[in-house]
């Protein structure tokens, strides 16, 4: 089973730098349903519960968003879950965090309103530290907008590289 993710406090980093603070309480409501899911070994469970965070949002009711997407998001979580490898492998020690200043070309960062809020915040802070960076906000969305509205990710892109 692959290791888990530590949403509910924070658990994030960019190149090994501890994001700070803890997380808020919408996603401390999934924490012990993961944990008791991770603990039985129960790959079923473990993927209903992370296409709720990942897919629906934490704030949000689970199956928000249904249909030919949440089908699709939970085939490919089934896939990740099932190679058993851990969250940390291919991980650099790069401490990326302190260069971002250094990136000239432009950036667009983007995130959709109902993900994981200290992933939210960290999308604006990141787009702060990029000197030519666009933050954009995907209404409506959490952390698989492609899965959500590929139109909407479609023209997000197009206006990126067109600089719309």
């Amino acid at each position: 089973m692959a290791e888990r993710f530590d949403v509910s406090r924070g658990g994030t980093s960019l190149a090994g730098e501890r994001w700070p603070g803890g997380g808020p309480t919408v996603t401390r409501r999934l924490e012990p349903l993961l944990e008791r899911a991770y603990a039985a070994r129960d790959a079923q469970e473990i993927n209903r519960l992370e296409t709720w965070l990942w897919l629906d949002g934490p704030s949000q009711p689970e199956g928000r968003v249904g249909g030919a997407a949440r089908q699709l998001a939970l085939d490919m979580n089934a896939v990740i879950i099932g190679n058993n490898v851990p969250e940390t492998e291919g991980a650099a020690d790069v401490a990326a965090w302190h260069h971002l200043a250094e990136i000239k070309v432009p950036v667009t960062v983007a995130c959709g309103d109902l993900d994981v809020p200290f992933l939210v915040d960290l999308g604006r802070l990141l787009a702060d530290r990029l000197p030519t960076a666009k933050h954009r906000v995907l209404a409506g969305m959490a952390h698989q907008p492609y899965l959500e509205s590929a139109a909407t990710v479609a023209r997000l892109i197009r206006s990126a590289v067109t600089d719309d």
